[in-house]
């Protein structure tokens, strides 16, 4: 991340930043801390959102959907708005990173584990398809992972509804 990155221009009210977490194709994520939700994974859309409606499109589907959805193995959402120079999204923060990220620092999982983590995922895909929700992107980068090792499905970017 650059400098500009973070420190972003913008931060919804009651948000104050922690850290740069990341970026995404859409997004920068910060940790960030809310009185009342604690800390959250505080995603701000990239500038360069203004001129590509593709990715705007995606940042706001985001937004849309993960509000709406609420299952132990999907990342809550704690309030978001999708579109403007207020767009946000306010996230369940997973210490635990992303599969991804256990995977290439553990290597090969033991298959007790990875096969309770692949029930989590089926759990959250379950309940989003129920919900008409299509992830469309299921990758271990998506694939988040609570203090105490559940997975939990996040970045509904490319998800349809």
């Amino acid at each position: 991340m650059s400098a500009k990155e973070h420190n972003p221009g913008f931060v919804p009210a009651g948000y104050s930043i922690a850290q740069p977490l990341g970026a995404g194709q859409t997004s920068h994520v910060f940790l960030a801390h809310h009185a009342e939700f604690g800390p959250v994974a505080l995603k701000l859309p990239r500038p360069e959102l203004q001129s590509r409606p593709v990715l705007r499109r995606m940042f706001e589907n985001e937004v849309q959907i993960t509000v709406k959805l609420d299952h132990p193995n999907v990342v809550s959402a704690f309030d978001g708005f999708p579109t403007g120079g207020g767009a946000f999204l306010a996230l369940q923060y997973c210490p635990g990173g992303t599969l991804d990220q256990l995977l290439l620092e553990k290597g090969r999982l033991a298959t007790e584990r990875a096969y309770a983590l692949v029930i989590d995922v089926a759990e959250g895909l379950a309940y989003a398809h129920e919900r008409s929700v299509l992830h469309r992107d299921v990758k271990p980068a998506n694939v988040f992972l609570t203090v105490e090792g559940r997975a939990k499905l996040g970045d509904f970017g490319t998800g349809i509804f």
